[in-house]
């Protein structure tokens, strides 16, 4: 961690709408690592306690923490107050990493939903639709000749596996078991049937019963 100076020299800063700064405003970069370390963990920057503990290296090489009030925070970003080192304005820093964050866990919500879907989706696939056939009693039926369970395919797991084993082939390979859609055939003449019908028969010299 970097040292933190409490003899910094005092740097005019003007904000976006043009007002100056205040001088006995202590916001700092280290000061915002912290802020965007909690958002990115996850955690509040307004915690119950009323305050968040800022850890920083003084000038003798000592680890110090400074308590930072939590209604100070609230005030530097309602004021749009700037950092000093970069320039930019506290709010949009900290918003860009909110939104960071929330990318971040909509990833990772979205790869843990996937996860378990490949997991469902195999062990479906796996399901044995070949069961053993049972009595009325609930007993397993053994084959007098084998000494051997009688089985028979189940065909409400069968279709359940097919189905399954139908959408991945759809998903992973839809050159070839992607669905076909239909297309309508539409009649592209602009004549009727009864018009081919009626030139057919004065072609042949059939009087239509139309002549003047």
């Amino acid at each position: 961690m970097e040292s933190q100076s409490n003899s910094k020299q005092k740097i005019e800063i003007i904000k976006k709408n043009g007002s100056k700064q205040r001088d006995d405003v202590k916001l700092s970069l280290l000061i915002v690592s912290t802020l965007m370390d909690l958002i990115l963990s996850g955690k509040t920057i307004y915690p119950k306690e009323g305050f968040i503990s800022h850890i920083y290296i003084d000038d003798k090489g000592e680890e110090k923490v400074e308590k930072i009030s939590v209604n100070t925070i609230m005030m530097w970003i309602k004021r749009n107050n700037i950092i000093p080192e970069t320039g930019e304005v506290l709010r949009d820093v900290l918003d860009k990493k909110r939104k960071v964050y929330s990318t971040d866990r909509l990833e990772k919500r979205r790869k843990k939903l996937l996860d378990d879907a490949d997991r469902e989706i195999k062990r479906t696939l796996n399901i044995r639709s070949n069961v053993c056939v049972r009595d009325n009693s609930g007993n397993k039926v053994i084959d007098k000749d084998t000494g051997g369970f009688v089985r028979t395919e189940n065909p409400q797991l069968l279709k359940i596996k097919v189905d399954t084993a139908k959408f991945v082939k759809e998903r992973l390979d839809p050159k070839n078991w992607g669905k076909i859609e239909k297309k309508e055939v539409k009649n592209m003449s602009p004549f009727s049937l009864a018009d081919l019908r009626k030139a057919k028969r004065e072609k042949d010299g059939i009087y239509t019963g139309n002549e003047a």
